[in-house]
Order: C-alpha cells, then sequence, then structure tokens
C-alpha cells in the first residue's frame, strides 16, 4: 500500500480566501498559462513530510502539540503579491506572510519535534507564503508580468490579518483536476 502524501498547515481563514480569489481572478486576466491553486486548497505550509504511514499519524500530531505547547493563538498579517524565483521570470506565484517572530518559532519548533522522529529538516530557510499558482509555459508571460506588478502597486485586500489557532496535518491526493486536502489531525494552540 502506498504511503499518505503528507503536510502539516495552518487554515485560512475564510476572509483571506476571499481576497486570494479576488487576486487569482485578476492576474487570470492576463490570460497567462497558470495552473491557479483553488482558494480552498490554499494553506500556509509549515512543513512537508512527504509519504508517511497512518500508523505515523497519532506520534506526528504528539509532535505537534509539543511544538504548539505554551502558544496561544497569534496574528499574522498578508502582504504583497510575488513570485519564485522573482517578478521577472516568474514561476510560482504567491501572496506572502510578514515576517513574524512567533510563527517562525512555531515552524521552527515544528521542525525541530518532527526530526526527532526522522523527518529532516529542510534545507531552506522558511519564506511564510500562499502559492496562488504555477506557470506552465512562457504563453503571455510579460501580460503576467505587467498584472503582478498592478497587482503590488495597490492595496492587495482587507482585512489582511488573520488568527493562527491550531496546526493541521493534511493528506494531500494528487488528482487530475488538482490536489484534494483531508484533515488528518489539528491540534489547538
Amino acid at each position: 500500500m502506498a504511503g499518505i502524501r503528507s503536510f502539516v498547515a495552518v487554515e485560512l481563514s475564510p476572509e483571506i480566501k476571499d481576497g486570494i480569489t479576488e487576486i487569482q481572478e485578476r492576474l487570470r486576466s492576463s490570460g497567462a498559462d497558470v495552473r491557479w491553486v483553488r482558494p480552498e486548497g490554499i494553506h500556509l505550509t509549515l512543513k512537508f513530510l512527504g509519504d508517511i504511514e497512518e500508523e505515523d499519524i497519532d506520534n506526528i500530531a504528539g509532535c505537534l502539540k509539543s511544538a504548539a505547547n505554551g502558544l496561544n493563538p497569534f496574528a499574522v498579517e498578508i502582504k504583497e503579491v510575488g513570485a519564485f524565483p522573482n517578478l521577472r521570470n516568474p514561476r510560482t506565484l504567491w501572496v506572502g506572510v510578514t515576517e513574524n517572530r512567533t510563527l517562525s518559532s512555531l515552524q521552527n519548533e515544528v521542525e525541530k519535534a518532527l526530526e526527532g522522529i526522522g523527518f529532516p529538516r529542510e534545507n531552506r530557510p522558511f519564506r511564510p507564503h500562499l502559492t496562488l499558482g504555477r506557470v506552465k509555459s512562457p504563453k503571455l508571460k510579460v501580460k503576467l508580468i505587467e498584472a503582478l506588478e498592478k497587482e503590488r502597486a495597490q492595496e492587495i485586500f482587507s482585512p489582511r490579518q488573520m488568527s493562527v489557532e491550531e496546526l493541521t496535518l493534511f493528506q494531500s491526493d494528487l488528482r487530475p483536476g488538482g490536489a484534494v486536502y483531508t484533515k488528518l489531525k489539528t491540534v489547538k494552540l
């Protein structure tokens, strides 16, 4: 039997999802060849785990409880639109999350706790973001860059803050129409 593809993330508030939908619609009007992430599938990912076994779920949840221990809910703020690797050569389109010491600390604690049960630490620094879509081809790339620059020049949406109140271990099933996410465990802060 294949493993369960999984990751640890913070779910977004309905207001933030609505704002992201508006941004995607404006960027989509560029006509660029982008595979858009469905708004209900956008999360603030803290750690991608890859394939796990069903018997690992409770162990992972215990690590998340340990990582969240002593933390109260806290606010994060959504900031500008951007792209990896950069705006001139967009491959992954995202909305950034303002640097936040509590969020960074939580993510580090998640890494540390999960490393203790065999999940290697991520080599890249944590850059909190919400993925909007992935560019599939250079078709209309110039129009997409223009739309990104226009988006960056305006107030993205309001409200831009949301409360982080829990961590969720998600299962990710890759399907032709896009990934489908299922909650496996939730840990309250």
